[in-house]
């Protein structure tokens, strides 16, 4: 019901999209999304939290306990 919301839903959804073809496990409609992420917001993207996660068995970790911030600076 808030748009708010699901702009948040949206960014969220092609952030992970992006951190997945960035690791070489996205599908195609996945990499479709991290395209359209990098195309929006490509410029301001710091990849540096990538290092932060890794791939066991085809599911994404975190290589510490805690959370993945994305920041998104403008």
């Amino acid at each position: 019901m808030s748009s708010l919301v699901q702009a948040a839903d949206v960014i969220g959804n092609f952030s992970l999209a992006y951190v997945y073809d960035k690791a070489g496990q996205a599908t195609a409609r996945v990499a479709q999304k991290a395209q359209i992420f990098l195309d929006v917001f490509g410029d301001i993207i710091d990849d540096a939290a990538l290092a932060e996660c890794e791939f066991i068995n085809g599911e994404l970790s975190l290589k510490q306990e805690g959370a993945l911030t994305f920041t998104i600076k403008c």
